[in-house]
């Protein structure tokens, strides 16, 4: 289970390098990360889970640690970090 939930937000997130946002940006790519994320549309094996992730939502916090909550329960947590060129993010549970 923790395989797939790495391997679903490195897919959910490389998909979110700001390519629509501007050239440049004032804010670092961890202070755009810091914040509450929920789920927009989730995949497994090629089947629409996202309803199964409606409840559900991620918070990166500034000690490099993120949240995963089912409703307001926590339900794991781990470490995280910004690949070189910033485009994944690495989790360690």
């Amino acid at each position: 289970m923790k395989i797939k939930t790495l391997l679903l937000l490195l897919i959910l997130l490389s998909g979110c390098y700001y390519d629509d946002g501007p050239i440049v940006s004032l804010r670092t790519p961890e202070k755009r990360l810091i914040n509450k994320w929920k789920y927009s549309h989730v995949t497994v094996n090629g089947s629409d889970v996202t309803k199964q992730y409606e409840n559900r939502y991620i918070e990166f916090k500034k000690d490099n640690t993120a949240a995963f909550f089912f409703k307001d329960l926590l339900i794991n947590d781990a470490k995280w970090k910004f690949s070189d060129d910033y485009r994944y993010i690495y989790l360690s549970f």
